[in-house]
């Protein structure tokens, strides 16, 4: 059902009625990531307020992570922790939502080749950089490595251009 959208009886968020793409408008109150993603707003928005919120998380834990990282020998340890503790979470819902047998018949269907590249994924996208960025926290200010951190957008705007043969308008340009 496209094109028509009710609004939903008593639903709020942020302060603005909630709209769903529902026929008959049932739409039922879940998480804030289930509620924003009925929002009816463009999808350009609604990653633009998901960007903003992640930067807010982001930088806020940066300076958790600099007190908790000086509590370990080994400031590998704390993201090793940290995200296996995730991957357990994760694992924990596909297995509670029963898409358990689906993952598993997705992940068989991988040539080696895809295989590579998930791993290489995995080293350069998350290893790598989790071990760099607490090497360097543990052995700088937290404001120091959060500034240092931050110029990723820089980073990823500079190389976007030759590897993803992005365009770059003037507003992406004056917001980097």
């Amino acid at each position: 059902y496209q094109g028509k959208f009710h609004r939903c009886a008593g639903k709020y968020f942020n302060g603005r009625p909630v709209v769903s793409n529902c026929r008959n408008n049932n739409y039922q109150c879940g998480n804030w990531a289930a509620d924003l993603a009925k929002l009816n707003m463009p999808n350009h928005n609604k990653g633009l307020y998901l960007a903003f919120l992640t930067a807010l998380i982001s930088g806020v834990s940066i300076f958790i992570n600099k007190f908790a990282v000086a509590s370990f020998a080994n400031p590998i340890m704390l993201p090793t922790i940290k995200n296996s503790l995730v991957g357990l979470l994760l694992l924990a819902t596909l297995v509670a939502s029963g898409r358990w047998q689906k993952s598993c018949t997705q992940l068989k269907s991988l040539t080696k080749k895809q295989i590579f590249q998930l791993i290489g994924v995995a080293i350069i996208g998350g290893a790598l950089p989790f071990y760099l960025f607490f090497t360097g926290l543990a052995q700088i200010p937290a404001v120091n490595a959060s500034i240092i951190h931050k110029s990723l957008v820089l980073w990823v705007a500079i190389l976007a251009i030759p590897l993803l043969k992005e365009k770059v308008s003037k507003t992406m340009a004056l917001a980097v």
